[in-house]
């Protein structure tokens, strides 16, 4: 049984994504791959995800393994913001990895910094 499940949906100009349950390692590589090949399919790179649900603290090292998995793994540019809770705000490893290596992402607890940054809002 899954641990962490991830919903995605192909929406104007990015892919959507809602994460909710325990993280895991494996899932979450899982669904970024999942991710990037709905963002080449709708011809797309920027990724708004919400991970607000996710019901446990994610790691610092959890959080370089992701990055490494965005810049590396996807074969994309891919854009993303991802929106956690006030509890998973303790670090911005994901964010401060990713853009050392290329990456444009933000981590945040906002869902509307996450959608400026993206460019999907006026």
């Amino acid at each position: 049984m899954s641990k962490l499940d991830v919903r995605l949906e192909t929406r104007a100009g990015h892919v959507f994504a809602v994460a909710t349950g325990e993280f895991d390692l494996i899932e979450a590589r899982q669904a970024i791959l999942r991710m990037a090949a709905a963002c080449r399919a709708a011809h797309v790179n920027a990724v708004l995800v919400d991970a607000r649900a996710i019901a446990s603290q994610v790691g610092v090292m959890h959080r370089y393994e992701l990055a490494k998995v965005i810049a590396d793994e996807t074969r994309m540019r891919m854009r993303m913001a991802v929106v956690v809770n006030t509890e998973n705000m303790f670090s911005k490893t994901l964010e401060d990895t990713a853009r050392n290596l290329g990456v444009e992402l933000l981590t945040t607890d906002s869902m509307a910094e996450g959608m400026i940054f993206l460019g999907l809002m006026a």
